[in-house]
């Protein structure tokens, strides 16, 4: 399906006045949506505590809510999530030995 229909525009006239061509106007798009998400990421990431409520938010962030949902994920995103954090701190501690 054409792009300017799936937009629900009539033509592409509108699309060609503001971009010189598709390459630009993927371009914005990645832009665009790059930008929503560092803005949405950068007040889930400030808000979170310490490490583990770091990168919860940043799973909750980037993983979609359906792939999330507790009733079917049980605990294991959860531990999965607390055995990343653990191995990094030993990692450091390693590293500070």
């Amino acid at each position: 399906m054409p792009l300017a229909k799936r937009a629900g525009l009539s033509s592409t006239g509108l699309i060609s006045y503001h971009f010189a061509s598709k390459a630009d106007l993927i371009g914005e798009v990645v832009t665009t949506v790059l930008a929503d998400l560092g803005a949405f990421m950068a007040v889930q990431m400030e808000a979170a505590g310490d490490a583990t409520a770091a990168l919860r938010a940043c799973i909750v962030g980037l993983v979609p809510e359906e792939q999330l949902d507790e009733d079917e994920r049980g605990d294991d995103a959860a531990d999965a999530v607390d055995e990343a954090v653990a191995a990094q701190d030993r990692g450091a501690v390693a590293r500070l030995a």
